[in-house]
């Protein structure tokens, strides 16, 4: 934690160093070094927003304790998605309602980063809710509940919806990763 702090004040020192190291007389620059020096500005700004972000992430997300879950559709027959929803040991964390394009892509073979959070370490309950159509046009929704043990280190879940031919409906799998 104090690593990170510290990154992030050294890159806050840097910007107002560059800052700071502007020309005294832009005024009285040719036009073309003053744009060659406004574009070596901009693409330092950018590293350095650049490198805040990542710090910022890092912050937020130790790599320690992240917990990812994945959203994917196996064909999309029995079940078209119109949203999904996630809770977390009884807690709502995410939800998405999904465009045309996504569901498109999904059928095409996309995987969905649908959640990224922290969770401590222990034994912990995800329940997914898909709501959407069948292939007749009416409402479904399918529901499952996943219970996993989170240890120290990244733990990335998959939820698959997945057309069960022989039921005539699709199914909620969840597979760990």
């Amino acid at each position: 934690m104090r690593a990170v702090m510290h990154k992030c004040c050294r890159g806050l020192l840097l910007v107002l160093a560059l800052w700071a190291a502007a020309p005294a007389g832009a005024e009285d620059m040719p036009a073309d070094a003053l744009d060659a020096s406004l574009q070596q500005f901009k693409k330092d700004m950018l590293d350095v927003n650049k490198r805040l972000l990542i710090m910022e992430e890092e912050l937020l997300f130790p790599a320690n304790a992240q917990f990812t879950l994945f959203v994917s559709l196996d064909v999309g027959r029995f079940l078209v998605p119109d949203s999904v929803t996630i809770e977390i040991d009884g807690k709502p964390v995410q939800s998405h309602l999904y465009t045309a394009r996504e569901v498109d892509a999904l059928k095409r073979g996309a995987i969905q980063r649908m959640l990224t959070t922290i969770l401590k370490p222990g034994t912990h309950r995800v329940t997914a809710v898909v709501a959407g159509t069948d292939a007749h046009g009416r409402p479904v929704r399918r529901g499952a509940t996943h219970e996993f043990t989170k240890e120290e280190g990244q733990r990335y879940l998959h939820l698959r919806i997945v057309d069960n031919a022989t039921a005539q409906q699709a199914e909620l799998q969840f597979r760990d990763e």
